[in-house]
């Protein structure tokens, strides 16, 4: 797969259901009683080649830097690359981001740094299987 680095929303969506993140973010949402939300985008990313994940955090995300650690279950605890948690907070802004496009000006520091070729974006809402190096190859093809 070409060298990609992952970023993943872990708390895009937390107004839509305040009754589930009024304490925790969407990605720390407990599924199945043994997973979180963003078990399933972070698993699809790892299992598709991607070995440097940055995950933007918003509010509330004690809860989901207790579930992700270091990185280790996925296999993310490394020396150059892994898993990065990105806070609310850019060098520009003391705000917190509104949207998506600022979430990401705030992690431009993170992706500056990276040099993966391609960047993938996810949200950690959804409950899916996906293997992102076959997007990648379609993207490349057309």
């Amino acid at each position: 797969m070409a060298s990609t680095v992952g970023v993943i929303f872990s708390s895009i969506n937390d107004e839509n259901i305040p009754e589930l993140t009024r304490v925790r973010s969407m990605g720390s949402v407990p599924y199945g009683g043994r997973y979180r939300m963003i078990d399933f985008a972070l698993s699809n990313m790892v299992n598709s080649g991607i070995t440097t994940v940055g995950v933007i955090t918003k509010q509330n995300y004690q809860s989901l830097m207790d579930h992700l650690g270091t990185g280790k279950d996925w296999d993310l605890a490394r020396k150059e690359g892994g898993l990065i948690l990105l806070p609310p907070y850019s060098d520009e802004s003391e705000t917190l981001y509104k949207g998506r496009l600022e979430a990401l000006k705030g992690a431009t520091s993170f992706l500056k740094k990276c040099k993966q070729d391609y960047v993938v974006l996810s949200d950690s809402d959804s409950v899916y299987k996906l293997d992102y190096s076959e997007v990648i190859k379609y993207h490349e093809e057309k």
